[in-house]
């Protein structure tokens, strides 16, 4: 009886410490669940932000690729239109260049004639005083006498 009594307690203490157990694995069991779904939660909110992340980096590839293309022909636009305004600075200075020749020769060929133009003033001017008539007071006109006032 006493190793009944014995057995009996010890099944009892067995039961007790089973129960125990279950009532340990259960709260142990409750937490981790609760842990679990936390994180869980985590990892779905962590999932969002980097496919919103991967969402924003295609669109700024997107972009990127844009600028990129844009840049491409803006420096081909550009590219041509400094080729054309080169060419159209090389005409002009060639213009500037001839234009400046045209002047030297102008201007030389306007002293020459401004010289040539002096000689023959000279030279009217000389052979109009060796033919004048001399200065007198009266000038004979034919049929009308035309005569200096007296001073």
């Amino acid at each position: 009886m006493k190793s009944a009594k014995i057995l009996n307690i010890l099944a009892l203490l067995l039961f007790i410490l089973g129960i125990v157990g279950l009532a340990v694995t259960f709260s142990f069991s409750k937490e981790y669940k609760i842990k679990i779904a936390n994180l869980d939660q985590q990892n779905k909110l962590l999932i969002d932000k980097l496919t919103n992340f991967q969402n924003k980096l295609e669109d700024l590839r997107t972009s990127l690729d844009t600028f990129k293309d844009d840049n491409i022909t803006a420096t081909k636009d550009a590219s041509l239109k400094i080729s054309g305004l080169e060419t159209a600075k090389t005409e002009i200075i060639s213009k500037i260049t001839m234009l400046a020749k045209d002047i030297q020769d102008l201007q030389k060929s306007y002293s020459v004639t401004i010289s040539e133009l002096k000689a023959k003033i000279e030279s009217l001017n000389s052979s109009l005083s060796a033919n004048a008539p001399s200065s007198s007071a009266k000038v004979d006109l034919g049929q009308i006498a035309v005569e200096k006032p007296k001073q």
